[in-house]
């Protein structure tokens, strides 16, 4: 399944980390990598350290930097709900390596609920 979301588009997109991978609870994610909608290198990304400050709090951060899409294992439904009401779009369920997430989200095949990140078509994965 492809990401119905796509990649286009101008914006930011704020990936949940913990000791390099996604992590797994938006709530106590202490780390955000911080990338550019239309060409998400983690090279070129901003990341920011986040203190263990009220998810509230977060949201308005992610929001003044302008991040229109939010990449995390797990997040509670009224979380989900603050994003949306700030049309802020969350890809959630997701486990894997913060690069091999950000090939898979720029080759269109992350979604919701897909949990260990897909193999995409024609991709050299694993690395060799």
């Amino acid at each position: 399944m492809q990401n119905p979301l796509g990649n286009t588009g101008d914006g930011k997109i704020a990936i949940c980390a913990f000791e390099g991978r996604i992590s797994p609870r938006f709530d106590m994610t202490c780390e955000v990598l911080i990338l550019d909608k239309r060409g998400p290198e983690k090279e070129t990304g901003e990341k920011m350290r986040l203190p263990l400050i009220l998810p509230e709090d977060r949201l308005r951060i992610l929001v003044r930097k302008g991040v229109q899409l939010v990449i995390v294992g797990g997040i509670q439904e009224r979380f989900q709900q603050m994003f949306q009401r700030h049309n802020i779009e969350v890809i959630w369920g997701v486990m894997g390596e913060i690069e091999d997430v950000i090939q898979a989200y720029s080759q269109g095949f992350l979604y919701s609920g897909v949990g260990p990140v897909p193999k995409p078509p024609g991709s050299r994965w694993p690395k060799e």
